[in-house]
């Protein structure tokens, strides 16, 4: 290198942008690093199971003003937190706050809303939910279902439950015992043994095994009905 002579524009422009590159990705490495603290800090509490309602509602403060947006899956973590405090009216506004503000939403947090919705028997809304779910391209699971038919169940639209859970079925949502029970336990407790049979049925062929306290709402319902002769089918 000639001491003497005078740096060239190039030489300049490329040591200008070598120092504005690593200016840039310095700056951008720390302000991940907040970020990261923060939502590590945000999911450490929220698995502690001690975290309060208010606390929890500071935090989604501080989530929604810091850039980058966390991941989608912080606010989970933060929403599903919530719920088990009884929230269920925060994590709807929440859940408004962050469409707002951008982040996408994914299957899980649509969950998590659907479930928001059944706490506070408002289950109508929740099929809005399941609709915007079928519009991103997303398909529904077990947790989606669940919800739904629990709703409509504590609501005591049974046959309707049955009608989304064959719809669900027919989209290949695969469902457990616990779900199966509790149409069926609806079901009879409504007066439809014959569906609930029918149902029990269409359970064990999918390889769902009942339990004692499914065949228990089948036998007292044919018991109640005094038809004692069609439990012996089971």
């Amino acid at each position: 290198m000639n001491v003497g002579a005078k740096p060239s524009h190039r030489s300049l422009s490329s040591l200008s942008s070598l120092f504005k590159s690593r200016t840039q990705k310095y700056v951008h490495r720390n302000t991940v690093l907040i970020q990261s603290e923060l939502e590590v800090e945000v999911r450490r509490e929220c698995k502690t199971g001690h975290l309060k309602l208010e606390k929890a509602l500071l935090y989604f403060e501080k989530l929604v003003e810091t850039r980058p947006m966390p991941l989608v899956d912080t606010f989970n973590h933060l929403l599903g937190s919530v719920m088990k405090l009884k929230g269920a009216s925060e994590v709807i506004s929440m859940y408004k706050r962050m469409k707002h503000h951008g982040v996408d939403p994914g299957l899980y947090t649509s969950n998590i809303l659907i479930n928001a919705f059944r706490h506070l028997e408002k289950i109508e809304y929740g099929f809005c939910v399941l609709s915007d779910v079928l519009k991103r391209g997303l398909e529904p699971d077990l947790v989606t279902v669940d919800s739904l038919v629990c709703g409509l169940c504590s609501q005591g639209r049974v046959i309707d439950a049955v009608k989304v859970f064959d719809e669900m079925s027919e989209r290949g949502v695969k469902s457990d015992a616990t779900l199966y029970g509790t149409i069926i336990g609806k079901l009879c407790g409504a007066g439809e043994t014959g569906m609930a049979v029918d149902l029990h049925r269409r359970m064990m062929a999918t390889g769902c095994e009942g339990n004692s306290v499914t065949y228990g709402f089948i036998i007292s319902s044919f018991v109640k009905n005094k038809d004692l002769s069609r439990s012996r089918c089971l």
